[in-house]
């Protein structure tokens, strides 16, 4: 498969998602798995589906002529913004020199926010705002002396501890905080105000009288922040760690929908 070979059979680092005009755009394909059987918000017990759709950082940059070829972001349930921390500007101007240098993955984080933001128009799925590479950052907790080492290696933060099978709202939106908090302290308010001001805001249809409200809401319940790790370690070149794979916190977007269902609970125990 396009997944298995190269992560478990060569213990290489992937290659960013091609774009789809590609003809090696193996994501066209979205990956489809059955979660069993539950009772739907109409009362009927019917299958349901989890569905991951892949899209390269190149096409939502870059705007396809046709938009509508994006056009199921409206239609999702949750949309999973995963960025690679370094791409944005700020943050990488101020860990220069704290971290090693990293090979940059995606593109800017910023414009394809705003290019994401454009497509969806006036629908507002829920938007999972994801770091990634977490494990990078996590690296700043073996500095000695910094403020970094203090801040990375507070043993009671919530980007401390895998959230293993156990998922908990309570533990979510203290990691939420903790991760807005982090954006700013490296100076990431263009990118934390934008989600804010661009995709938090929402104008009530009308009010409880039924006559139209104008005035704009801030709603956020809209998004929220996670921090992933889909190696557990970063790669030497392309060569994965020999230590092998070690996920950290990767399902928690997911779950985040998903938990008022029960799924995964069982497979926990």
């Amino acid at each position: 498969t396009y997944y298995e070979a190269p992560l478990y059979r060569e213990m290489k680092h992937m290659p960013a998602t091609p774009p789809a005009s590609n003809a090696d755009a193996y994501q066209r394909d979205p990956l489809i798995f059955s979660l069993g059987r539950w009772t739907g918000g109409d009362g009927i017990i019917r299958p349901h589906y989890l569905v991951f759709r892949d899209v390269a950082g190149e096409d939502l940059e870059n705007i396809p002529s046709d938009p509508e070829e994006l056009s199921f972001f409206r239609a999702a349930d949750l949309i999973i913004f995963l960025f690679d921390p370094l791409r944005v500007e700020q943050i990488r101007t101020y860990l220069q020199g704290i971290i090693p240098p990293q090979a940059l993955t995606g593109g800017d984080p910023e414009d394809v926010l705003r290019n994401l933001f454009r497509l969806l128009g006036p629908a507002r799925p829920k938007l999972a705002v994801t770091i990634s590479k977490f494990d990078t950052l996590q690296k700043l907790s073996e500095t000695t002396g910094s403020q970094w080492s203090r801040i990375m290696g507070n043993n009671g933060a919530a980007f401390r501890r895998d959230s293993g099978w156990t998922y908990d709202r309570n533990d979510q939106r203290l990691l939420h905080m903790e991760i807005e908090s982090l954006l700013r302290y490296m100076e990431a308010d263009r990118l934390v105000n934008i989600i804010g001001q661009d995709y938090g805001w929402t104008q009530d249809a009308a009010n409880p009288a039924g006559q139209h409200v104008a005035e704009l809401h801030i709603r956020p319940d809209l998004w929220q922040y996670f921090a992933v790790s889909a190696l557990g370690e970063s790669p030497r070149g392309e060569q994965l760690s020999r230590h092998g794979i070690a996920p950290y916190r990767v399902l928690d977007p997911v779950r985040s929908i998903l938990a008022k269902h029960r799924v995964f609970e069982e497979a926990g125990r």
